[in-house]
């Protein structure tokens, strides 16, 4: 009796039998049901009924379901059962289905919980007083969309459609994105300190997930990140289309000039001398306020966080060159200065070209001379001409 007291004994249904008492009793020592497979090889059933497989597995939990509880907040896939008008039955895998609320639900939800059908649902509670289990779509949806939210993180390369919904004491904004409430600083809600806070409430503007508070317990998102990827896109249109004006607004003003935002995520400076009549006054006096409305001219790309913007369109040598000086052309020029790989040539004053070293090397070069030159080439995006003796 020794030994089977030392061993696991199942009795399919009750496990405080005493089986040493029966065995006595019985003279008899119970045999083994050798044909039930058991988890861990080591289990013995003793039964002999038709069932008894199945009554096994039940114990074990080896069946199709699962007789651990349900987390309170754990996601399941599970199959609809049943829907009715108030309720939809959801099988988990657990010996009792999940109720769902339809009331709780929204109609795009309600309308995939057909029979047979696969959702996810969040489980909401252990059980209720009644011994329901209740579960909700929503929740389960919710938390996979912020899942998705902290997944892009990692990589800040995923921006989605957030809708501004107010404004906090602290400096910043409740955005919502696909449902999941999330929080944008004020000083990336642009590329530039907002001149007004408030003319974004309402908005939806594209944001970059950046970071997770876990102090806040929300995802902290970006709009400037999302502007930033636009620069290099924008600054090509800009050179196409760089004789054109162009309206943005005032972010802010130092003694030198005044600063621009414009074509959604540029900015640019206009010098003081460069001021139109009016800004030129407003400037003196200190009077051009953030917001402020103003156009203006590209008068030079210097790289994708510098570009010199003007009023005075005049000013600017290169905006009508085009028309200057045709492609190919002969004209007369001024040698500016010459180095090892080639000579600069004043073609007026404002407008310098390139006579690289191989043009002349069988001829003689001088600082001062003026000279016949051909234009080869003129690139009025980054304002370089090419050149060539005249034949």
């Amino acid at each position: 009796m020794s030994e089977i007291k030392e061993k696991t004994v199942k009795n399919c249904g009750n496990e405080d039998f005493d089986w040493d008492a029966y065995e006595h009793g019985s003279g008899t020592r119970l045999k083994v049901n050798k044909s039930i497979k058991t988890k861990n090889g080591k289990d013995k059933v003793y039964s002999f009924h038709p069932d008894a497989q199945k009554f096994y597995d039940l114990l074990e939990g080896g069946s199709n379901h699962s007789y651990s509880e349900p987390a309170k907040g754990g996601i399941y896939e599970g199959t609809v059962v049943n829907v009715s008008e108030e309720n939809a039955l959801i099988d988990i895998g657990y010996r009792e289905e999940v109720y769902i609320k339809l009331d709780k639900e929204k109609q795009e939800n309600i309308d995939l919980l057909q029979n047979n059908a696969t959702v996810s649902i969040k489980v909401l509670n252990e059980k209720e007083d009644s011994g329901a289990i209740m579960g909700s779509m929503s929740g389960a949806i919710e938390y996979m969309r912020e899942k998705e939210l902290k997944e892009s993180i990692e990589t800040q390369n995923t921006a989605y459609a957030g809708t501004i919904l107010e404004l906090i004491e602290s400096g910043g904004y409740i955005v919502e994105v696909n449902g999941i409430k999330c929080f944008m600083p004020g000083s990336l809600a642009g590329m530039n300190k907002l001149y007004d806070f408030k003319s974004i409430l309402g908005k939806v503007m594209y944001v970059v997930p950046i970071n997770y508070s876990r102090e806040k317990g929300t995802i902290v998102v970006s709009h400037r990140k999302y502007l930033q990827t636009l620069v290099p896109v924008k600054i090509e249109e800009l050179k196409e289309s760089i004789s054109e004006k162009y309206t943005g607004f005032v972010t802010g003003t130092t003694k030198f000039g005044v600063f621009c935002e414009f074509n959604e995520c540029l900015t640019g400076m206009i010098h003081s001398s460069d001021l139109g009549g009016e800004f030129k006054a407003m400037h003196s006096n200190n009077s051009i306020k953030p917001g402020d409305e103003i156009e203006f001219y590209i008068k030079e790309i210097v790289n994708e966080k510098k570009i010199i913007l003007t009023q005075n369109p005049s000013s600017d040598p290169w905006r009508n060159i085009d028309e200057k000086y045709k492609v190919p052309s002969v004209v007369q020029g001024k040698i500016n200065a010459v180095k090892d790989y080639g000579a600069f040539i004043e073609l007026e004053k404002g407008i310098v070209g390139l006579l690289h070293c191989s043009e002349y090397k069988n001829k003689t070069i001088v600082e001062g001379e003026t000279t016949d030159i051909k234009i080869n080439k003129i690139d009025k995006s980054t304002k370089k001409i090419f050149l060539a003796l005249a034949d």
